[in-house]
């Protein structure tokens, strides 16, 4: 069984240090005891470019073969997009074939006619964009070509690769599906209305806090609290979510797996 559990919030952002953020937990028995949500650059210093906090990301996956990582980028596409290729190869020739994240937006929106298209699995997850949304598409290109690709044969992404009980496994996740769960779906990002989104993520942190998941117990150090509460993109709060849900989702594959 894995040990430690991992939520990070990606991002493609030009200022990539402040705005990718990590949570990290260790699971024993009927509890979950969070460690740390930090950003990158608290992590590992200010490396300026995406590509070096990538690879930080990528060796911190290798180096924990107990862990498992929820990321919430999409690991997939619609299926037109695929144009036949199994998901293996598409994702291990991705660099090949799309040389920038406007090509690979393009790309998208000609294969299935114009539009922005989700998956099944985040329209039964209330994800409301298209992995090539205009906000979202740079992160899903970088997640794709900066963290699967590279990582491939080297750990197990779930569901598309076997499960192999001895190296990192990597997850899919949907913070949001808490938010809604909990009825604290809310304003809590950005300058705007500054006052009210900080009360907001305060009752937030608060509630998801202060109460067990999944039949968990949770003991969150008071740092990732204050980090929460403080981080007005709400990039840490996500993370922290991120984290939640991949104890959900790895604990549904181990029990679908029974």
């Amino acid at each position: 069984m894995k040990r430690n559990i991992f939520g990070l919030d990606f991002s493609a952002a030009k200022d990539p240090g402040n705005k990718i953020w990590m949570s990290q937990g260790h699971l024993k028995k009927d509890r979950i005891t969070v460690e740390y949500t930090e950003s990158a650059k608290s992590l590992w210093g200010n490396l300026g470019s995406k590509e070096v906090y990538y690879e930080k990301i990528r060796n911190l996956v290798l180096e924990n073969s107990s862990g498992v990582f929820g990321m919430d980028f999409s690991f997939s596409l619609p299926e037109e997009c695929l144009d036949g290729a199994n998901w293996n190869d598409f994702i291990n020739n991705f660099h090949k074939n799309f040389f920038n994240a406007k090509y690979f937006r393009k790309y998208c929106l000609k294969m299935t006619g114009g539009r922005e298209k989700r998956r099944e699995v985040e329209v039964e997850m209330g994800a409301p964009l298209s992995p090539y949304n205009l906000w979202i598409y740079k992160q899903t290109y970088h997640g794709m070509k900066d963290i699967l690709s590279p990582l491939m044969g080297s750990v197990s992404i779930i569901p598309y690769t076997q499960a192999i009980p001895g190296i990192p496994w990597l997850l899919e996740v949907y913070p949001g599906l808490i938010l809604k769960e909990r009825n604290i779906y809310i304003p809590y990002k950005g300058n705007e209305n500054e006052s009210t989104k900080s009360q907001n993520r305060r009752l937030m942190v608060d509630e998801l806090t202060s109460k067990s998941f999944d039949g968990l117990d949770l003991e969150v150090d008071e740092s990732c609290i204050e980090n929460m509460k403080k981080n007005a993109g709400g990039d840490a709060l996500d993370s922290f979510m991120a984290l939640l849900v991949t104890y959900r989702f790895y604990k549904q594959f181990l029990d679908n797996k029974k």
